[in-house]
């Protein structure tokens, strides 16, 4: 009898033993996954500088559909001078945009032209308000100069950096009861020599 309880006290030890060493392995809160990383969030557009941080979280996460509620239907950015072409339209912008995104997030046909790296950053500055753009009066207008430093670096090791001037000019316009902000205007301006940024 003394024996029987030996062996059920050694039994029930060794099950004891096993629960407390693997515990942890079926403790549903430790097996627990981290948490996915919850998406980005974008400003709504109701202040200027959401278009700023748009722009670039839009090239952070290669969001085509928040760059383009960014501009304005008469959008244009304008090349830098002596550029072929001038300028370009919002929709050759945003086709050539889109081409950016998709081979970053998708690839493209020649391997060797596959983004690997894409990145923008647009420096701080401040706002001006303007009376009028383009020779017309404008209300809630306003014109910005700011860094704009872009890096793309493609599979075959080609690297191409920008790094000038953006003059950026937004408006404001009614979007379901509610006044957002867009670009109406960008310019692309070369830093001068000496202007060291």
């Amino acid at each position: 009898m003394k024996r029987h309880n030996l062996k059920l006290a050694a039994a029930s030890f060794l099950v004891l033993l096993m629960f407390s060493t693997f515990g942890c392995i079926l403790n549903p809160e430790e097996d627990k996954k981290p948490d996915p990383i919850p998406p980005p969030e974008f400003g709504d557009r109701t202040e200027r500088e959401h278009v700023i941080d748009n722009m670039e979280l839009a090239y952070q996460v290669t969001d085509l559909e928040h760059y383009k509620e960014l501009l304005h239907l008469d959008y244009i950015w304008y090349m830098q001078e002596g550029s072929d072409p001038e300028f370009l339209s919002r929709d050759q912008d945003i086709a050539a945009t889109k081409g950016i995104f998709d081979s970053k997030k998708f690839g493209h046909p020649d391997d060797n032209k596959r983004i690997e790296r894409l990145q923008l950053e647009i420096w701080g500055g401040s706002w001006s308000a303007l009376d009028s753009f383009e020779g017309e009066p404008c209300s809630d207008c306003w014109y910005t100069r700011r860094v704009y430093d872009i890096m793309i670096e493609v599979a075959s090791g080609t690297k191409i950096h920008g790094h000038d001037y953006i003059d950026f000019y937004i408006v404001s316009g009614d979007e379901g009861g509610k006044k957002k902000y867009k670009i109406r205007r960008a310019d692309d301006v070369q830093i001068p020599t000496g202007d060291i940024r």
